[in-house]
Formats: structure tokens, C-alpha cells, sequence
């Protein structure tokens, strides 16, 4: 049998072993069970030994943090305790415990982890053979250091079921108990150190600047511990003191250092200030366990020497030459190597102080605000501008420095923009004296500016006179490309200011910066007025002048207010009625750089309208430029404004310029000033002129749009009256050439036998008479001709009647002179000059008349190109002024009243020949005749009614032309009879037309067309002459036929001629006229 585990733990096995066996005979089996002792049933027990036993153990580990290769502070220690079940039984509920503490016995809190059994084992069964551990972690801290190292150990508790009832015994008896052999120690090693630093600070605290007697020195003792333990009762022993002084610190950390504790002031003496320094040096005592460490002192804690306070000191006042001048930089420089050594900032006295320096020479520079500048002085040093230097500190009373002042003196000024009151960078600004630029040897350029400064972006410009300046008349010149100086928007001070003497200087303002926009005072002058008698005596020379701000006027700035004001008429009925109303609205803007305020919009269109602000008004009242003010106003129709035909209203603006007195506070200029109020009127487009009278009103007419309802039959009207009389003048002229060319011909052919003659033709005319018609035409001739001059004067009368079917009738009077040259190569050449007078009676798109004159010039003549190929031409001028009295049929009749003026030139040229061919004459001819005139405008009144309206319309150019050839077929009489030709036996005059044309209008298509005609007339032995014509034109379709027949009959011995006559016209209306006509 081998035994188990419980076995073991039973402490017994027990065995009972039973036997069987059968008779032979078969009577049954027989039975027995084993005993220990052969008799008896008991079974066998056999007892086993129960050692239980547990061996506990411990390790620790070790993790460097800094890696200084030793346990310090802040390294961690990892314990590690195993217990060991060493018996041969199976243990229960093992506890472990662990012992820690310092080297110096102080115990500690030992926190282990849970325990972590071997394979096979728990807490309720920790078998032989198994293992158990537990883990405790740990910091070391400065209380280890300084204890000299840690001691651990470690217990470990079970126990065993010895009686089999589960339960642990009370008295422990059944308890397995071990401890570690020994404790784990660890050394932890600490060095003791301490350091000390002494510092010394001089105050000047006695009310006088630099080192005296009272000032004082506070002295810093720093105490640090620079070892790896904690240092206790840390003293200090200063024989300036007297020894060891009564403050103590009880205990230092490591690393930790005391800035507090030793803060000792010691008071100079006059042994101190004769020496020219204070020397000290003190030591630090301190414990650490039994061992007593200690440092003296040094400027560090890393020395030990002296701490030398030295005694010499600079000081001085800095003003602005009236007043203590705070905040201004002063920096002292060791000169012999140029360093900076300290700066201070003056006070609220002005002053500043530098002590605690050591023997040696010094320069002292001051740093004054932006754009300023200083004026240094000394007596125990070398001054000049802003720099101070040979300044020597020596032992003794040389020790001691207080006279290094300096006056700061504000730029003389800053040249700004007059509108935006911005600086200005690129001026040029020159210094004047009596007239003649400032020499640069008069001005102190280290401090200030040499003359012809260019200004920065400050716009800051300063001189800064010295000697040898000279008394006189100082004054300023500024340029720049893009301003204009003397400013008008802020002028100057008029004249020259005189300053007080006396070393210091004058503000004009306050302000060092250029004057606000708002509230600024702009208060400067261009000319100074200075005395400088002995330069070594300030109380003979003149105080300068500071804050004297130049204004300039940007080159192209413009100041200006547009006041517009428009009707809305939409209200209106189309015959507006009492009551109806006018809306108006009226805008103000500011079109120039400059405000205006006290800006006050007057509109009197009645007493008591009022305007309605609608946008842009400013509760400020200020128009700023580039601001659009809005109003509005309304006004009611009266039985006046119907009859006056009208309402016309002007408004008025009146605004100050913010400029000059109106700009700034302060003095108030007395250059040129433009500020001021102004006053601008309205206008329907705007108007930007200031001053009455440059307005133009508003006008809301009341005309029913008169003009708007007649203005095409009225262009249409005028244009066709242009159209007709330059059609009579094309005519007129053309005829006159025609009438030279054949003059030409009779000339050339008996060139020498032509004598001067006079002739005049009778004055002739006709009466027309037709239904609801009379027409009168007449014509008068005086013609001469000079044979020596081979020249014709030609003086002519003609009253032309004309009708037109889209205008009406006309009776066009001319009177022209012509003067007719007969040229040496078969020419004539001619001029004319006259008047005309015209008569329209308009019966179409209105009724009325117009009546009008003008005046007629040009040139014309006829040649032979050779043979019978002649040429004749004509071009002239035509200037005309006509009035009109229309009335046009409207709902209600509208009367147009009015005159317009036109200026037009006509031309014409045209080639003809003659031959003849049997007994025909053959004459072509082919030319072209037109005229133009351009565009005009008549002024027109309009009535209707209670109604007027006035106004100017748009004439278009009228222009017209033709283009024509046409061959004339004519019998000639003197071959009448001869027994030859086709006319032979034909006693009339027969004159046959074929032509061919183009005709161009201004407001038409180019019509072309084909015509003909034919004319004859017979002359009876009774004195009687019969004429018949037909006549036609057609283009397109238009249609032009005349048809017309005649009797013509001679009187009072061939003096007289009565014609009858027919005419027929492609109009339709047949015309009957008798003429007569007389020669007297």
C-alpha cells in the first residue's frame, strides 16, 4: 500500500482484512476478519510521524533612479518575502507580517501585496513543498537618508488540524511559526555641506541724491544646503554685525534654500564714505547627526571672499527747462570700456541717482521720450547734446557726483495733414533767419535736427539753436511734393511771437502730437522773433519754442456740398388739378475732404412745409465728407400754380466748413481762412457752386405734356417747311444755270459780235383760280452785260408758289443779284448773293402759317467740254430763321407758338450735248441736284387751355436729292416745209422727254422710277397760240402725272398775252387759270 497525502496528514492508516473459504463436504463457507492480535475482530493501525514546518525567507532589490550606483534619495527598494511549507504536512491560512524600520529604529508601515501561492497550493491548502510570497515597495525618502539606512524582516504563520475538528486550536497548539534568520539592512549614506551667499544693496534714503552719511545697505545672507542631509541649527557670525547675530534657522532640507532669515541692514558711517567702500565677510554654521559643517561668505555660494559695497554715486535733475521732466531713460556707461552699466528712469522731482559705484569714469546718457530732445550740462563733466562724458568717481569727497543734469525739450513740432491730422513723412522743413536759410553751424545737430530736415513718419522736426546764432527774425519754411504750405484749412498766427528770456522754453500747446481732430488746439506760427545777447548767460537768451505743430493742406484737397433737388410729379393727373400734390426730394452731400456743421436746409416752397429726414442725417449735425443727407418735402397745387403753368422752387444750404476758425481751439488764426459759412442752392441735377444765384429750380410744369403730345407732328411740320424751301432755292439755282449755260452757248457762238446791252423783262404774272385756290406767281428780271468785261449783272425778283400735299401751300419771295463772268476757254462762271421771304400756310398735320427769311450765297456756271458736250453746276448756302403759329387738333386744341434757325447748302452738277439729226434736235442730259441741312431745335411754346408749357425740340436733318438722265426730242421749226425730215409738214413745236431718275430723302427709300413727256405748242395767224402737255413719273409705286392744255392770245399790239389754261394733276383735282400778263 503506498500512502497518500491525507495519510499523512491522518497521522494513521488503519487495515481490517477478512478471509472466506468452503467446506469440502459442501456444508458451507467459513469467515474470519484480521485483529492486530490474532484473537478478536479489530482492525490494524499503523501510526505515522506528522512533522509540519515552515522556513521563511527574504530579498530586496534595488532600483537606481539616479543612477549614482548607491541607495539615495528617491530610489525605490522592492522586498520580497517567501515562505516555504518545509514540513510533510498540509498547513492552512498562512499569514505574513513584516518588520520595518529606519536605521535610527523609527518603525514604519509596511504594506505588502496579497500573497501568490505555487502551483498545487491555496490558503486553504498550502501543501509541503509549496511556496508562498509577498511583495512590500519602497521610496527612499530624506527621513532614510538621514536615519543612515533601512532594516526589514519578516514573519510567516500556519497551522495544522492536529485532532481532526477542523478548528485552530486557541492556544496555538496548532500553530507553524518562522521568522527570518536576520533583517534585511540597507545603508543609506549622507554627506553634510552648506554654502553661503552675501549680497548688499545701497539705498539713497536720506533725501539727499548720492552716497551720505544715513544711506544704508541692506545686506542679504542666502544660506543653502548643498549636502544630501538635513542640516539643523544654522547660524551666521558677521563681525559687521558684532558677531553671531540672533536669527537662527532650526533645519534646512537638502538643495533648500534660505533667502528670508538673514536680511540685516547696516547704516553708512563717515568712516565707510572717507574709505569709499564697505568690506565684509561672514561665515554659516550648521549640525547634521554629530557633525558640524560650515562656509563663509562670497558674492556666490560657490565662493568665499569679500563683499565690497562701493560708495561713489552720479546723480542730477532733468526738466523740460520749467518743469521736472518724468520717465526720461538715463543709462551709465563705463567709459573706459563703453559699456553699459545701469540705467534709471527719472521720477516724478525729475531726479535720478546711480550709486554703489566703484572709483572710475563714467558717461551718462539720456534717453528722453520719443522725438524729443536734451540739452546735458555738468561742471565735472564733458557736456554736449544728450551725452555727459569724463565723469570721474573718486575716493573721498570726489566720491560723490550730483550735478550731471539735462533739460529735455520737446520737438519744436510736428508737421501733420491738415484733414486727417496725420503725421506728414517726406517734408522738408527749413529754418529762415531774416530771410536767409539757418547755417547748420547755429544749430545743435547732435541733439536736434540740421536745417533741411526731411521729416519721418512722426513728422517731428526740432532745431536747436546755439551760439553763435544771432538775434533776429527766425521763421519756417516746409515743402513736400504732395502738400501745399501756407495751409488755408489751419492757417497760421499772423506775425512773428516773441518769447521771454531765460534758459528753458515756451509751449505754443500743450501737446507734444499733432492737434486732435476734435477739440485739438491748432495754434502755431511760422515766424520767432529771438534775442540771443550773451550765449554764457541764460537770462539773455531767448526761451525756445516747442509744440509749434505745422499744418499743410493735402495738394489736390477739395471742399464742396452738391444740393440736389428732384420733383415727383407721378402724383399728377394727366390735367393736374387743384389739390393734387408734388413730392420732392432733396440730397446734400458733402463732395469734398472737409466737414461741415451747423448745417441748416431751407426750403420755402410755403411757409409752412416741413422737410422730412430720410437718411444719412446725423444726430451729431456734422455732414462728414463723403455723407449723403436725404430729406423729403411735399407740396399741394393752388389755382395759381395751375395758371402760372408751373411751380418752381429753389432750396438753399447753409453749413460752416470746419476749417481755419471753425477748426480748431485756441488762438484764432489769422492767415488766410476758408473756414466759415457758406451757402449753396439747389439743383435738379446738383449743384456744387456756393453762393446765391448758382442754382438752377426745380420746375414741375403743368402743360398736360403739351409739347410731348405734338412734338411729332410739329418736327414733322418744321422739317417739311425746311424741306420745300431748300427744295425752292435747289430749283431757283438750278434754273439760273441752265439759263447761263444756254447764255454760253449764244456767247460762244458770236463771241466778238456780243455788245453790251440792259435789258429788263416786263413784270409778268398769272392768276389760278379753282375751287377754294388762288395762286399768284410773278417774276422780275434786270439783266445787263459789258462787252469790254464780257460780264453779266443779273438783278432778279421771283414769287414762287408752291403746294405740297404733306404741308400745305408756300409763297417763297426771293430778290438775288448774279454776277456772270464769260470765261476765255468756252466757260461761265457766276456768283449770287440775296434774301428770300417765305409764306407757308400749313392745312395738313396742324393750321396755321409760318412765316420766315433768309439769306442765299454761292457759285455756279456752264462750260463746253468740247463740241456740243456741255457741263454746268451750282453750290451754295442757305441760313434761315422761320415762326410758326400752329394749332393742332388735339382733344382740346393745343396752340404752338415758336421759331427755330437752320443753315443748309445746295448743289448740283449735270453733263448735257445737242445735236441734230435731220430736222430733230437730240439734247441729253443727265445730273444731279440736292440739298442739305443738319440738325436744329426749335423753342416751342405750348397752349391748352389754362395750360403752358415751354420747352426745346430736336430738329432732324433734312436732306433730299436726285439723280436723273433724260434725252429731249425736239422738231426743228427752221426746216419746217423743206420737204425733208419726219416733222416736215408740222407747224407747232413738238418736244418730246424720256427720263430715267433716283430720288434720295432723308426719312424715305431711294425711289427710282421712269418718266416722260410730251409738250406742243402752235402759234395761229391770229395772234393765238394753243399749248398742250402730259407729263409722267412713276417709281414703285408712286405715281406723278400732269396733264395740262392752253390758249394764249396777244393784245394791245403783241404787248399784252391772256392765256386760258387746264391742268390736271396725279392728285385729281383739276385746276382752270386764266393769266395775264403785260409788259410796261
Amino acid at each position: 500500500y503506498t500512502l497518500t497525502q491525507d495519510d499523512v496528514d491522518a497521522g494513521t492508516v488503519n487495515n481490517l482484512a477478512t478471509v472466506t473459504a468452503s467446506s469440502p463436504s459442501g456444508t458451507g463457507d467459513v469467515t474470519d476478519i484480521s485483529s492486530a492480535t490474532g484473537t478478536g475482530d479489530a482492525a490494524t493501525e499503523t501510526t505515522l510521524t506528522r512533522a509540519p514546518a515552515l522556513t521563511v525567507t527574504k530579498a530586496v532589490a534595488h532600483t537606481d533612479a539616479d543612477s549614482d550606483g548607491v541607495v539615495s534619495l528617491g530610489d525605490t527598494l522592492t522586498y520580497t518575502i517567501t515562505a516555504e511549507n518545509s514540513g510533510n504536512t498540509t498547513l492552512t491560512g498562512l499569514t505574513l507580517s513584516d518588520d520595518f524600520q529606519r536605521a535610527d529604529s523609527t518603525a514604519l508601515t509596511a504594506t505588502l501585496s496579497v500573497i501568490s501561492y505555487s502551483t498545487g497550493s491555496t490558503d486553504a491548502a498550502f501543501l509541503p513543498g509549496g511556496t508562498a510570497t509577498a511583495t512590500l515597495t519602497h521610496v527612499v525618502d530624506q527621513d532614510d537618508v538621514d536615519a543612515g539606512g533601512l532594516s526589514n524582516s519578516a514573519t510567516g504563520t500556519a497551522w495544522i488540524d492536529l485532532d481532526g475538528d477542523t478548528l485552530r486550536a486557541s492556544d496555538s497548539s496548532e500553530d507553524v511559526t518562522d521568522t527570518t534568520d536576520s533583517a534585511v539592512a540597507t545603508e543609506i549614506t549622507g554627506t553634510p555641506a552648506i554654502a553661503l551667499r552675501k549680497s548688499g544693496v545701497l539705498n539713497d534714503d536720506d533725501g539727499v541724491l548720492g552716497t551720505s552719511v544715513g544711506d544704508t545697505i541692506d545686506y542679504l545672507l542666502e544660506v543653502r544646503n548643498t549636502g544630501t542631509v538635513t542640516l539643523t541649527n544654522v547660524q551666521i557670525d558677521d563681525p559687521l554685525f558684532g558677531g553671531v547675530v540672533s536669527q537662527t534657522i532650526p533645519a534646512l532640507a537638502p538643495g533648500e534654500t534660505d533667502s528670508t532669515t538673514f536680511a540685516i541692514t547696516y547704516e553708512v558711517t563717515t568712516a565707510d564714505l572717507d574709505r569709499g567702500y564697505v568690506s565684509n565677510l561672514a561665515l554659516a554654521t550648521a549640525t547634521s547627526a554629530e557633525t558640524t559643517v560650515s562656509d563663509r561668505s562670497g558674492p556666490t555660494f560657490d565662493t568665499d571672499e569679500e563683499i565690497i559695497t562701493f560708495l561713489g554715486s552720479i546723480s542730477g535733475h532733468v526738466t523740460d527747462g520749467i518743469h521736472a521732466k518724468e520717465g526720461v531713460t538715463v543709462v551709465l556707461i563705463d567709459q573706459s570700456t563703453g559699456q553699459e552699466v545701469a540705467r534709471a528712469v527719472t521720477g516724478s522731482d525729475g531726479g535720478y541717482a546711480f550709486i554703489q559705484l566703484e572709483q572710475g569714469t563714467y558717461a551718462i546718457c539720456f534717453l528722453p521720450p520719443e522725438g524729443a530732445a536734451v540739452h546735458s550740462h555738468s561742471s565735472l563733466g564733458d557736456a554736449h547734446g544728450d551725452l555727459v562724458e569724463d565723469i570721474v568717481v573718486a575716493a573721498g569727497a570726489d566720491r560723490r557726483v550730483t550735478d550731471v543734469d539735462a533739460i529735455v525739450v520737446d520737438p519744436s513740432g510736428v508737421v501733420y495733414n491738415a484733414i486727417t491730422r496725420a503725421p506728414i513723412s517726406g517734408a522738408t522743413v527749413t529754418l529762415l533767419h531774416n530771410g536767409a536759410e539757418v547755417p547748420d553751424a547755429w544749430l545743435d545737430t547732435a541733439a536736434g535736427d540740421a536745417n533741411n530736415v526731411v521729416t519721418g513718419a512722426d513728422g517731428m522736426y526740432s532745431f536747436l539753436l546755439q551760439s553763435p546764432a544771432e538775434t533776429g527774425t527766425y521763421s519756417l519754411r516746409v515743402s513736400h511734393p504732395d502738400y501745399s504750405f501756407v495751409s488755408q484749412i489751419i492757417p497760421p498766427q499772423a506775425g512773428a511771437i516773441t518769447t521771454t528770456l531765460g534758459f528753458g522754453v515756451e509751449e505754443i500747446v500743450a501737446s507734444p502730437e499733432a492737434p486732435a481732430a476734435s477739440g485739438g488746439d491748432a495754434t502755431y506760427y511760422l515766424a520767432f522773433d529771438f534775442t540771443f545777447g550773451d550765449w554764457t548767460d541764460p537770462d539773455t537768451l531767448s526761451k525756445g519754442v516747442i509744440h509749434n505743430h505745422i499744418a499743410m493742406d493735402p495738394a489736390d484737397f477739395a471742399t464742396g456740398v452738391r444740393v440736389t433737388k428732384v420733383a415727383d410729379d407721378s402724383g399728377l393727373s394727366d390735367r393736374p388739378q387743384v389739390g393734387e400734390v408734388i413730392t420732392y426730394a432733396i440730397t446734400v452731400e458733402n463732395t469734398g475732404d472737409l466737414d461741415y456743421d451747423t448745417v441748416v436746409l431751407d426750403d420755402p416752397l410755403t411757409a409752412d412745409e416741413a422737410l422730412t429726414a430720410e437718411a444719412g442725417v446725423t444726430d451729431d449735425g456734422i455732414l462728414n465728407a463723403g455723407e449723403i443727407w436725404s430729406y423729403t418735402a411735399s407740396y399741394t397745387l393752388t389755382k395759381a400754380d395751375l395758371k402760372r403753368g408751373k411751380v418752381s422752387n429753389l432750396a438753399t444750404l447753409s453749413a460752416d466748413l470746419i476749417a481755419g476758425s471753425n477748426a480748431v481751439v485756441g488762438a484764432t488764426p489769422t492767415g488766410a481762412d476758408i473756414g466759415g459759412t457758406y451757402v449753396y442752392e439747389s439743383a435738379p441735377d446738383g449743384n456744387a457752386t456756393a453762393g446765391t444765384g448758382n442754382g438752377t429750380a426745380t420746375v414741375v410744369k403743368f402743360g398736360a405734356e403739351l409739347i410731348e403730345q405734338i412734338k411729332e407732328d410739329l418736327t414733322a411740320i418744321i422739317e417739311d417747311d425746311i424741306r420745300v424751301t431748300m427744295q425752292r432755292q435747289t430749283e431757283m439755282v438750278s434754273g439760273w444755270r441752265v439759263d447761263a449755260l444756254e447764255r454760253m452757248k449764244r456767247a460762244i457762238a458770236d463771241r466778238d459780235g456780243l455788245r453790251s446791252y440792259r435789258t429788263s423783262d416786263p413784270l409778268s404774272g398769272h392768276v389760278e383760280a379753282s375751287s377754294g385756290l388762288f395762286i399768284l406767281d410773278s417774276a422780275y428780271t434786270n439783266e445787263s452785260y459789258n462787252e469790254f468785261s464780257h460780264k453779266w449783272t443779273i438783278d432778279s425778283a421771283d414769287l414762287v408758289f408752291s403746294e405740297d400735299e404733306a404741308l400745305g401751300t408756300q409763297y417763297q419771295l426771293t430778290f438775288n443779284r448774279r454776277w456772270e463772268t464769260l470765261g476765255e476757254r468756252d466757260s461761265l462762271s457766276g456768283r449770287y448773293i440775296g434774301a428770300y421771304m417765305t409764306r407757308t400756310t400749313v392745312d395738313n398735320l396742324a393750321d396755321g402759317q409760318i412765316n420766315g427769311f433768309g439769306l442765299d450765297a454761292g457759285l455756279y456756271g456752264a462750260g463746253r467740254l468740247k463740241q456740243q458736250l456741255f457741263y454746268d453746276y451750282h453750290i451754295g448756302a442757305v441760313a434761315g430763321k422761320h415762326s410758326y403759329d400752329l394749332d393742332f387738333a388735339r382733344d382740346e386744341t393745343i396752340n404752338a407758338t415758336g421759331d427755330f434757325t437752320y443753315y443748309g447748302v445746295t448743289g448740283g452738277f449735270a453733263l448735257s450735248g445737242e445735236m441734230l439729226v435731220g430736222d430733230t434736235t437730240i439734247k441729253p442730259r443727265v445730273g444731279l441736284d440736292g440739298f442739305y441741312t443738319p440738325q436744329t431745335e426749335t423753342d416751342v411754346t405750348a397752349t391748352s387751355g389754362p395750360f403752358t408749357e415751354t420747352g426745346t425740340l430736336g430738329i432732324d436733318s433734312v436732306s433730299s436729292g436726285r439723280l436723273f438722265i433724260e434725252t429731249r426730242f425736239s422738231n426743228d421749226l427752221l426746216q419746217a416745209h423743206d420737204g425733208k425730215g419726219i416733222w416736215d409738214n408740222m407747224d407747232g413745236q413738238l418736244d418730246l422727254t424720256l427720263r430715267a431718275f433716283c430720288d434720295a430723302f432723308d426719312d424715305l427709300d431711294t425711289r427710282c422710277g421712269l418718266g416722260g413727256g410730251v409738250e406742243y405748242t402752235s402759234a395761229e395767224e391770229d395772234g393765238r397760240t394753243r399749248h398742250i402737255a402730259l407729263d409722267l413719273d412713276r417709281s414703285g409705286e408712286h405715281v406723278a402725272a400732269r396733264l395740262g392744255f392752253g390758249l394764249e392770245r396777244r393784245f394791245a399790239k403783241d404787248q399784252g398775252v391772256s392765256t386760258l389754261s387746264f391742268r390736271s394733276t396725279e392728285a385729281g383735282a383739276p385746276t382752270v387759270a386764266y393769266e395775264v400778263k403785260l409788259d410796261f
